[in-house]
């Protein structure tokens, strides 16, 4: 994974601006899946990430990435039990990546400071 970023990186240097904001994107969503292996494989059994330690990290790799860390303040409300298995974690990453990314590139637009909130529930 760190190879196709990598080489993603390589490519945005000499993109243009446009196409900079495409790779930015690839880039993101590889580090996305590779911080779940990156969870899975520091974990004991192999088999599940925590979602609340997954969501921090995700979202201060993302925070950095835009270089807003120091700017944007985090509401996480995440439940310390939910436990996520790797067929659950890719795809739910995904997608929290998607949600992180959409929100600075749209709700912070010609702007950096803010707050952005992020709270999970379950049922039962």
């Amino acid at each position: 994974m760190q190879i196709i970023s990598s080489l993603v990186e390589l490519e945005s240097f000499t993109a243009k601006p446009k196409l900079k904001d495409i790779l930015k994107d690839i880039q993101g969503r590889v580090m996305s899946m590779a911080l779940i292996h990156e969870k899975l494989y520091s974990n004991k059994g192999l088999s599940q990430i925590n979602l609340q330690d997954y969501t921090k990290t995700l979202m201060n790799e993302i925070l950095h990435s835009y270089d807003l860390y120091c700017f944007i303040k985090i509401n996480l409300e995440v439940n310390e039990n939910i436990l996520l298995n790797l067929d659950t974690s890719v795809p739910l990453g995904l997608i929290l990546n998607e949600l992180i990314t959409n929100s600075l590139k749209h709700g912070f637009k010609g702007r950096k400071k803010g707050s952005l909130s992020l709270h999970t529930h379950t049922d039962g």
